[in-house]
């Protein structure tokens, strides 16, 4: 990253044009490297429908600005690119692959943090944030990032209910937040949603899913402890921190281990702060369009049943990769090129 100015506010943009985002590198890469005539760009435009006839797209309905509308007849090839929630969104609306799983077997990059309080001065928030990572062997399913924001964003996640929560962030400066990801299994799915013309997501998060994360945790809180945290705390429904030794925290445990007294505190999603990241699937990519394991672009990338239509974007994923997509998005791009016309 070019002139990096160490803000910290990563996670949830920078201002300063530094990061090398679709905005200020993409995008004005692509009309540098091969002209603004041949690669344009419409703001603030949004595909509502495709028009089909004959199993090729034969018009795109573009909504500019919410003011006025663009119909472009009878293109040679279209490449949907929304994202795992508006691509799938788009080809349900319009009708196309009726009889695919279109918009079917989502999955996300599941996370909660757990916070370290190390009763000295940490920081966190300064920086590059997710700038670490932690992959245990032989632990499959989940990863950790560090994780870290400014204070009224970390508040929103910060454990504790009004004294303990104001106390927590009195010893913001004190503490670290690791992220811990779940790949989650593909059961939640796309729909309409009910009071705006939009789409929704329906999703609830597996046993399997939630186990996976208390395991996490519990290893997590090892790691902290070894590196001398003081107090470790995740953002349950009933409040409980835990400390290795004796200390102001408002629980105790004797070892480590007792960490896994969240699985008393954790029976189902209501229990946690849980938030869904990377969302993807919705039109997987496979070998059939029906039966078993279905899907909705073949090994081309083209939707099942249409000459002309293609789909690259993270909802071709058939599962969860546990990790930020952003670099395997990228890479099924470049795969992709060779076959569309």
């Amino acid at each position: 990253i070019t002139d990096c100015l160490g803000c910290g506010y990563c996670n949830i943009g920078c201002k300063y044009g530094r990061k090398i985002s679709m905005l200020d590198e993409v995008l004005p890469k692509a009309q540098a490297d091969y002209g603004a005539d041949r690669f344009r760009i419409l703001s603030e435009a949004e595909v509502v429908h495709l028009g089909t006839s004959n199993g090729k797209v034969n018009e795109i309905v573009v909504n500019i600005r919410g003011k006025r509308k663009l119909v472009i007849k009878d293109p040679k090839t279209v490449v949907v690119s929304a994202g795992a929630v508006a691509s799938s969104w788009l080809l349900m609306r319009s009708g196309i692959g009726k009889n695919l799983p279109v918009g079917k077997g989502l999955c996300f990059n599941m996370g909660s943090p757990l916070y370290g309080w190390f009763g000295e001065p940490i920081n966190a928030y300064e920086g590059l944030q997710i700038a670490h990572y932690l992959d245990i062997k032989g632990k499959d399913g989940f990863v950790y990032e560090t994780w870290f924001n400014p204070p009224l964003a970390q508040a929103l996640t910060m454990p504790g209910w009004l004294d303990t929560h104001f106390k927590n962030m009195q010893r913001y400066n004190e503490m670290v937040a690791v992220g811990v990801l779940v790949g989650t299994e593909s059961n939640a799915y796309i729909d309409r949603a009910l009071l705006i013309n939009g789409p929704d997501v329906v999703y609830k998060p597996s046993k399997r899913d939630l186990d996976r994360l208390l395991e996490a945790f519990q290893i997590l809180g090892g790691v902290l402890f070894e590196a001398g945290a003081k107090e470790v705390f995740a953002a349950t429904r009933k409040y409980h921190s835990y400390t290795p030794i004796n200390g102001n925290a408002y629980a105790q445990m004797a070892a480590p281990n007792d960490l896994a007294h969240l699985a008393d505190l954790v029976h189902s999603d209501d229990d946690l702060l849980l938030g869904t990241g990377h969302p993807q699937g919705g039109n997987a990519i496979g070998s059939r369009p029906d039966g078993p394991g279905a899907s909705v672009v073949d090994e081309h990338f083209k939707v099942y049943g249409y000459d002309n239509l293609y789909v690259c974007d993270a909802s071709v994923h058939p599962t969860a990769t546990t990790v930020n997509p952003q670099l395997t998005v990228m890479t099924l791009a470049h795969y992709a090129a060779q076959f569309i016309e």
